[in-house]
């Protein structure tokens, strides 16, 4: 992972956050957008979270731009003053919807925690956050 990758997930814009999905975006290099997505128990009330990204290309954000009605703004923020209209039908759909092929979707990183395995070390381990 280089330093812009990380830079760019620690600048996502929280856009929605709503009936247990979360929805971020960021810009990526090089012109492109990233919706990380999370689904709070999706399938039951006890089911697993799911997380996933879903990524716009630099030559795909034109379309999304035009599609939201502009030429000149930031894709981040006409994404998250359209955001009750991209959910209506959700991310994928709604990029499908306007000629953009949302792709696979990108499993998002498992949170990293420190966790103290006595009192003067510290080890990364992985968890999941409920």
């Amino acid at each position: 992972m280089s330093d812009d990758d990380n830079t760019d997930r620690f600048n996502a814009r929280e856009v929605w956050d709503k009936d247990g999905v979360q929805v971020s975006v960021r810009s990526t290099s090089p012109g492109g957008v990233q919706f990380d997505i999370r689904e709070l128990n999706p399938i039951s009330s006890t089911g697993p979270d799911r997380e996933y990204a879903i990524r716009v290309s630099g030559d795909d954000t034109w379309d999304l731009i035009s599609a939201l009605g502009s030429t000149t703004n930031e894709p981040v923020d006409l994404i998250a003053s359209n955001i009750d209209a991209i959910m209506r039908s959700g991310v994928a759909a709604w990029l499908e919807s306007i000629g953009i092929d949302p792709g696979r979707r990108y499993p998002v990183r498992p949170h990293v925690a420190l966790v103290r395995s006595s009192d003067v070390d510290l080890v990364p381990t992985e968890c999941r956050v409920a």
